[in-house]
């Protein structure tokens, strides 16, 4: 079978396979990795540099003739460059067996780069310092940097330049354009780039190597060998510390290469050329549906959200239903149907309202009545009333026997608690609080005295919800439960709030906090710099929330439960189905290769 009656006769399978990135955020086309055609694009490389994706034509190259041609290249090379050759050390046991059709040799990086070099081989840290200084604007020489090559050098980039004293020192690592650059550091250690021809004299930046191939070797042939399994396999296992990624020029020059003739080289990566156009183009149809998908998706649940009353949701609700065995077929979708559940919740439109029950205008007299006499009894602090909820800060009308309030009426804001010293109690660091709506948390058994300072407090039936960013956006929030002795402390990133009335549900609470509109809104008023935004305590405690009766929070809330457990059952199935097609995947790729 050709390689591409392998994936046309394969497409669905290739197209198909979709999975999570590990560190995707929440419920976006972003955080989708095209698996089946990853898996594909990683077929062709491998079939290609085992030489199952060409037929080779000429006789094979004798590889003594071919090294000691190669090394007459690096020897003269190496005295263009004024640089001394470093001999080869070869590392035991260091590399992956290869597979090669006899007409191929087999070499070692080392035997085909005619130049290797780095930044530092100009000089010690002290000298580079003291030698080359470095500029913001254009000035001689463009310092090449591997992310001003990811970008295309485009002339909108924000470069690195040195004067042309700066440029004459770093002399053994000039660049005269189309060398290849390979990071030696960080998380894209190995990733290699080729420099394209430039008009300015320009050389290397710290953190990478600079490569000079022989002319036995087509350039495109070895940046192709560089993107393969073949290759990132030898690259991690030079790589198994728990430190830094890196790699030096050792082990990089030990990594080896299948070596057909030059010509078959060239055939070989246009073959790769054509079918990576193959995948880039079914990619962009894979995009572009799961695109169309998501727009289809959005529009129809938010159809729900906007509905005026109960005629239209029902409405609304049944043209989405009749097709929900299509809509409803990725994680990111089931995600954003739970968000729209979240926020139906909170609008009334979950469950019916019976006229009979005990209003929330009543219920909020009790309590403001509550509040009045645990001041008087010193339970808690006396502070200033809020206003009622002004009818300019609301946007939607609320079901009949709501009423608006706020948290801070009908809540003890970021209370404290008491107790003995030696009192154990639970201690819940920012990791152990959820992001599920469910708010599920994990404790460390302490001390009181231990945490009762410098942290927020809880007590079972608190609602705690995270206020910095990303733990916020991430819906970070939690009702406290089964606490040691009742009580705990925890990050101080956290706003906590005490129920005043045991008539207020903290989980129907909990579901507010954890709704789009609260979210998107919250996130408006962050403050504080990059990385370190906040919440204000302004946004928790004074913020309109549209208050149920009491009977109707629980059934609200046990609503919510059934939706969700619903909507875990349909993800459960999605993800077996996709593992079942991501082993499909790997299974085609493995027969493919054997």
């Amino acid at each position: 079978m050709s390689a591409r009656e392998l994936i046309t006769e394969h497409l669905d399978l290739w197209t198909g396979t979709v999975t999570k990135k590990s560190s995707s955020g929440r419920g976006s086309r972003k955080s989708l990795e095209l698996y089946g055609i990853k898996k594909l694009r990683e077929l062709i490389l491998t079939l290609a540099f085992t030489g199952k994706l060409s037929h080779p034509l000429a006789a094979r190259e004798d590889l003594d003739d071919l090294l000691e041609s190669m090394a007459v290249e690096r020897t003269q090379y190496h005295a263009k460059k004024g640089a001394r050759e470093q001999k080869f050390k070869l590392i035991p046991d260091g590399n992956i067996k290869l597979d090669l059709p006899h007409m191929w040799n087999e070499a070692y990086f080392n035997d085909v780069i005619v130049y290797i070099t780095d930044f530092q081989a100009n000089g010690s840290f002290a000298n580079l310092k003291k030698n080359v200084t470095y500029y913001d604007s254009p000035n001689y020489a463009l310092l090449v940097r591997l992310t001003d090559l990811r970008h295309g050098l485009t002339e909108s980039g924000n470069y690195k330049y040195t004067d042309k004293s700066g440029y004459d020192y770093l002399a053994k690592s000039s660049i005269e354009g189309g060398e290849l650059v390979v990071a030696n550091v960080g998380a894209g250690v190995g990733t290699t780039l080729s420099v394209p021809n430039l008009d300015i004299p320009a050389t290397l930046a710290p953190n990478m190597f600079m490569v000079v191939l022989s002319e036995k070797v087509s350039k495109e042939y070895f940046l192709h060998y560089c993107q393969s399994p073949l290759y990132w396999d030898y690259i991690y296992t030079m790589n198994t510390g728990t430190g830094q990624p890196k790699i030096n020029k050792t082990q990089y020059k030990n990594c080896k290469l299948p070596l057909p003739p030059l010509a078959e080289q060239r055939r070989i990566a246009q073959k790769i050329d054509e079918l990576m156009s193959l995948c880039d183009r079914l990619e962009q149809q894979t995009s572009d549906q799961l695109e169309a998908h998501e727009t289809l998706v959005d529009t129809l649940l938010g159809t729900l959200t906007q509905s005026e009353n109960a005629t239209e949701l029902a409405d609304n609700w049944a043209r989405l239903a009749a097709h929900f065995d299509t809509l409803f077929t990725t994680e990111q979708s089931i995600d954003k149907l739970k968000q729209t559940i979240l926020q139906l919740a909170v609008m009334g439109r979950l469950v019916e309202q019976y006229p009979n029950e005990i209003s929330a205008h009543q219920l909020l007299n009790r309590i403001a009545e509550r509040r009045r006499a645990l001041i008087i009894s010193k339970k808690i602090k006396n502070s200033k009333p809020l206003p009622p909820v002004a009818p300019s800060e609301t946007t939607s009308e609320l079901p009949r026997g709501w009423a608006w309030t706020r948290l801070g009426s009908i809540a003890e804001i970021n209370p404290r608690n008491s107790g003995d010293d030696t009192r154990e109690a639970s201690f819940i660091p920012m990791p152990l609080v959820s992001t599920s709506y469910h708010g599920e948390h994990g404790d460390e058994p302490r001390n009181w005295g231990q945490i009762k300072k410098g942290y927020s407090h809880f007590a079972n039936g608190d609602i705690g919800l995270a206020k910095i960013t990303p733990c916020f956006e991430n819906g970070k929030a939690a009702v406290f439960r089964d606490l040691r002795n009742g009580i705990g402390a925890g990050t101080t990133e956290l706003h906590v709030a005490r129920p005043i009335s045991s008539a207020i549900n903290p989980y129907f609470v909990l579901l507010f906090l954890k709704s789009p509109r609260y979210l998107r809104e919250g996130e408006k008023v962050m403050t504080g710099s990059a990385g370190q935004k906040r919440v204000p305590k302004s946004y928790f405690a004074e913020t309109p929330l549209p208050l149920p009766p009491e009977e109707e929070q629980h059934r609200i809330v046990q609503k919510v439960d059934e939706l969700m457990a619903l909507c875990d059952q349909l993800k459960e199935r999605l993800n077996q189905a996709s593992e079942t097609r991501n082993q499909l995947a790997e299974a085609v790729v493995d027969s493919a290769l054997n």
